[in-house]
């Protein structure tokens, strides 16, 4: 999320950099039950943001397999993955010079609210 053009460009760029560094947080962490599958979508969308007037997100599928134990509405907590993959962007040297009118947020939903243009373009390949 962003104010302007020329400093959400790079900002975005580097977030790009480090999602393979999120997604393997996500595969290193101890406490997920067996049989979840990660699915990450390396596609950016554009959105809208009440307070930014550049937006985009980037989805990743999270969901049990076949032979998991998990019922339906299982919770698993994220909170220390975020706060590492924060943490790990607030250590990364391009970050000291990110202005301030920059930011980055994180959000769960179920698939019932993902986007239908999303949903199609996890379906189609690039």
């Amino acid at each position: 999320m962003g104010e302007n053009q020329e400093d959400f460009v790079p900002w975005k760029g580097t977030i790009e950099s480090k999602l393979r560094k999120l997604v393997r947080l996500f595969e290193m962490q101890q406490d997920l039950p067996q049989g979840i599958e990660l699915n990450p979508y390396p596609r950016c969308y554009e959105c809208k943001h009440p307070n930014y007037k550049i937006c985009v997100k980037y989805y990743m599928g999270i969901k049990s397999s076949s032979n998991s134990p998990l019922v339906d509405n299982y919770e698993i907590d994220f909170t220390q993955i975020v706060k590492d993959f924060l943490n790990l962007l607030d250590n990364y040297p391009a970050i000291d010079k990110t202005p301030k009118l920059i930011n980055i947020g994180f959000s769960c939903i179920p698939k019932q609210k993902v986007p239908q243009n999303v949903l199609e373009t996890f379906k189609t390949p690039q």
